[in-house]
């Protein structure tokens, strides 16, 4: 993994931006078996409770994929450099989580590219499947930042409603839901996560390594907020992830380490749940941080 990194910070795309963007079509594919010793080093650190079948976390497959994600970003004719996308959003269809004692087929491929204020967004999914039949599916929306947009003719604009369009849970409204817990980032987090996940990016790690991208303190992994926010869920009885849920998630404002953060839940219509970490600030004008924003939707069967 470290390997990978370092050809993401090396990386140049072969890339003329006198013409559009064009994500590569390529599939990277892999048998993989779940090891028992990173399964129960994983779910230990997010607060998991797999329950009596042992089922994995829905953050869990996205994972064992980084490294083909990674990789996939780090060749050409991969048109943006690997090193300084920025994650804005995730979403997980969940059909049926996979059990800790499964063999997976991983499938990693890129999706849509969409057109940004800041540049261009495009997907990347990942999929798990067990003797054939896909069991989760999980799409990455990644910020290559430019300086300008030259190309927005056929592309769809990416907005925060691209994901969340029935969303209501946004700063103005969270002192309407009900807080179920408060979870703590400590300073180090940055660096357990990683060495779990292995997503070794340095404004994760230490405060120096951070400030090389305009941080003051290190932040945290947004998918390790994004689990932990789906542990206190589980944990709390609000919803059941283990079947036909799809989860969406924004991440908005970085979580700069160490601090508290409430995790909140609104029920809204159709059975579907709303959640969002925040943390409280002093100012009278804008009284909340907000970190992710995200729902959980049934997904059709």
């Amino acid at each position: 993994m470290l390997t990978l990194l370092a050809k993401a910070a090396i990386y140049r795309p072969d890339y003329d931006a006198k013409t559009a963007p064009q994500m590569p079509q390529e599939t990277l594919r892999k048998l993989h078996t779940i090891s028992p010793e990173h399964y129960e080093s994983y779910h230990a650190l997010v607060n998991w409770l797999p329950g009596e079948e042992n089922q994995v976390h829905p953050n869990y497959i996205q994972t064992l994929t980084l490294p083909m994600q990674l990789s996939m970003m780090t060749q050409t004719p991969f048109p943006f450099k690997a090193l300084g996308l920025v994650h804005l959003a995730n979403r997980i269809n969940v059909f049926e989580l996979p059990k800790k004692d499964d063999t997976l087929e991983l499938n990693t491929y890129f999706g849509r590219i969409y057109s940004h204020k800041r540049g261009y967004v495009f997907e990347i999914h990942s999929d798990a499947s067990k003797q054939g039949t896909v069991a989760l599916k999980a799409t990455s929306y990644y910020l290559a930042r430019t300086r300008k947009v030259l190309f927005e003719e056929g592309l769809s604009k990416f907005t925060d409603a691209t994901l969340l369009q029935n969303c209501t849970l946004t700063p103005e409204v969270v002192a309407n839901s009900t807080r179920i817990t408060k979870l703590n980032f400590s300073e180090n987090i940055g660096r357990k996560y990683a060495r779990v996940s292995g997503d070794y990016n340095p404004i994760h790690l230490w405060p120096l390594t951070s400030r090389l991208f305009g941080f003051k303190r290190a932040i945290a992994h947004g998918m390790y907020s994004h689990a932990l926010a789906l542990s206190a869920l589980q944990r709390s009885h609000q919803i059941d992830l283990r079947t036909n849920v799809s989860i969406k998630a924004l991440f908005k404002q970085p979580i700069v380490l160490p601090v508290d953060v409430e995790c909140t839940v609104k029920a809204c219509k159709d059975n579907s749940l709303d959640f969002s970490l925040f943390s409280e600030k002093p100012s009278a004008h804008h009284r909340f941080n907000p970190h992710l924003i995200g729902c959980i939707t049934p997904l059709e069967k």
